[in-house]
């Protein structure tokens, strides 16, 4: 089963190789004109180059949602104040011994 798994990814890998040097390949006119390539439908977006043709959120949005995250930031708790109070006491106290182990020898 790893044996077939790993001879997988190898090829996966040998054929995402291939596509990424036929890519670069192809991005010169010329050698596309020698191949016989006279158009290219989805030409390959050099990294940098995508600009985001979306939706672009208006100022009120913008607004709406900052207001909603501050107020998650000043109101989200974690703990309750009873909870935290009895963590900060724990703290005074985990340290002390209330009871005495016997020891190897005993």
């Amino acid at each position: 089963m790893k044996n077939e798994m790993l001879k997988e990814i190898v090829i996966y890998y040998f054929e995402s190789v291939k596509k990424s040097i036929l890519d670069y390949v192809l991005k010169d006119e010329d050698e596309q004109t020698r191949v016989g390539i006279m158009q290219v439908f989805d030409p390959v977006v050099e990294y940098g180059d995508n600009i985001y043709h979306g939706l672009e959120p208006d100022d009120e949005w913008r607004a709406t949602k900052q207001h909603s995250t501050d107020f998650i930031r000043q109101n989200l708790v974690i703990n309750s104040k009873a909870t935290l109070k009895l963590m900060e006491l724990w703290k005074k106290y985990e340290k002390m011994h209330f009871f005495v182990l016997p020891s190897k020898k005993d």
